[in-house]
Order: structure tokens, then sequence, then C-alpha cells
């Protein structure tokens, strides 16, 4: 079996700002894809914000292809800390075209009103490139809804 083909970033100390644009990065990838190859990104981070009245902000964007790939906004959950944390990230898919470029990922974040500092630490990018005919993936984006009370198939 051929090897796996692997890129990744991190960037673990503490970032803030109060920036309420995506001009911010707090992690950048690079790439060159081979083609025709689908990519799987996983994505994580760690966002810390001060006020419950504002929302913290992040997102993995494709500078290359000016594309958002995933976005997430939160609230901070607890007045009662100096400082609430939550995780951010998850997953999301890239597939080459026959003629690939180098690709540029970024994490980017900002809070959604000055008034409100946005923390990010433990910021990773993992690229993995998919093997055809070894790795199954498969993805939704619809919405799913149910009245049931329990889990279950």
């Amino acid at each position: 079996m051929a090897a796996r083909v692997t890129y990744y970033a991190t960037a673990l100390p503490r970032t803030a700002t109060t920036t309420t644009d995506y001009s911010v990065a707090k992690v950048t990838t690079s790439f060159l894809p081979s083609a025709n190859k689908t990519y799987a990104i996983l994505w994580s981070a760690v966002l810390d914000g001060n006020d419950i009245n504002y929302s913290q902000k992040v997102r993995l964007q494709n500078t290359t292809a000016s594309a958002t790939l995933a976005e997430e906004i939160m609230d901070p959950r607890n007045v009662t800390i100096a400082t609430s944390t939550t995780s951010a990230g998850g997953l999301a898919l890239y597939t080459a075209p026959a003629s690939p470029v180098s690709q540029t990922l970024q994490m980017q974040f900002a809070t959604s009103n000055a008034a409100m500092s946005c923390g990010i630490q433990e910021a990773k990018i993992f690229v993995i490139e998919l093997i055809d005919g070894v790795d199954i993936w498969d993805f939704s984006v619809a919405e799913q809804t149910t009245t049931s009370a329990t889990y279950g198939p």
C-alpha cells in the first residue's frame, strides 16, 4: 500500500483579538494536492470569550479559492468565571481538480463585537489524503429532526 500523504500545522499558545472581521489568522498550512484526489481536513481549536452578550467566531478558510469550508459561531456560556472556553472544529472534504494548484488553508477567528475579547488556543489543521478503495467516506448536509426521546437506529 502506498504511504499516506498528510500535512498539518499547529499553533498552541493563546492569541486574542477584538476585531470583528476574519482578518486574524491563527494557523496556516499549504499543500499541493494530487490530481483528482480527495482530502479530509480536520480542524480544531479552543475558543474563549469574556462576555455572554457577544459571540466568538472561527472559520476554516481556503484562501486560495476564497472559500469558507466551515464556520462556527458560539456564545460564552458561563458568566461566573472570568473566561468561558469552548471547543470548535470539524471535518471538511476537498477534492482536487485534474490540474491542481497549491492550496492554502487558514483558521481565522474574530468576535461579534469589539467590546469582547475573543481568544483562541490549541489550533490545529490536519490534511489527510484519502486512499481510493481503502478509505470510505460520505457526508450529508441536510438537516434532520426527530421527535424521539431515545437514541437508536
